[in-house]
């Protein structure tokens, strides 16, 4: 591990690593400061939040979003739920496996330009983002294969839910909703019947948690 702060943001600048700004960057300040050291999400809110009202002259509208953008890029590692270690050893650039605009619009030309769980589109008014099927942060890249087009509001809850839990989510709900419609519907208990055997699949594999 690197001796120095200036060590470790040399050995980040060779990585090609862009440093962001405001809140995540205020929160970076913290964990360069603790390199190797486990902190705890109880521990690093109040001080974003108290830094960025200082500097700022603002309220602090979403410090967890700023820490999860850290782990994202690769600066973090989540040691367990709430807890996360700076090891400089151990970053890797995923920013490097991002999508490019080219892949982006070709994600969304092959989805439909819809969201692939909801289905909503540009035509709804709801805004499209290209989504890692498998996250940076497990290895995944940034080619056409591993993009999904989610709204804005599924790719959020993607990223507290991922992606094996959001899809059990999906088939709950429309287990539910189809049960509901099966004295109107014919095909409603067809598509009741199919997300029961789904849900079975994911309880064999201990995924219904």
């Amino acid at each position: 591990m690197p001796d120095s702060k200036d060590e470790i943001l040399k050995q980040l600048a060779d990585m090609k690593f862009s440093l962001p700004g405001g809140q995540a960057g205020i929160a970076f300040e913290y964990f360069l400061e603790r390199p190797g050291k486990e902190v705890h999400h109880d521990d690093v809110v109040p001080w974003i939040i108290g830094m960025y009202q200082t500097r700022m002259g603002k309220a602090c509208r979403d410090p967890d979003r700023a820490i999860r953008k850290l782990h994202d890029m690769g600066l973090l590692i989540k040691v367990s739920k709430g807890i996360y270690c700076f090891d400089p050893s151990k970053v890797v650039n995923n920013e490097l496996f991002d999508f490019d605009e080219t892949t982006k619009t070709a994600v969304k030309d092959r989805d439909g330009w819809k969201c692939v769980i909801c289905g909503k589109g540009l035509a709804e008014g709801v805004e499209l983002q290209v989504d890692h099927i498998k996250p940076r942060s497990k290895g995944g890249d940034g080619s056409l294969d591993n993009g999904q087009t989610l709204c804005g509001s599924h790719n959020y809850r993607k990223k507290d839910l991922d992606q094996i839990s959001l899809g059990a989510d999906m088939f709950k709900r429309l287990k539910k909703l189809s049960e509901r419609d099966q004295a109107t519907n014919e095909e409603a208990k067809k598509v009741a019947d199919f997300c029961s055997r789904v849900l079975e699949i994911y309880a064999e594999f201990g995924f219904d948690d």
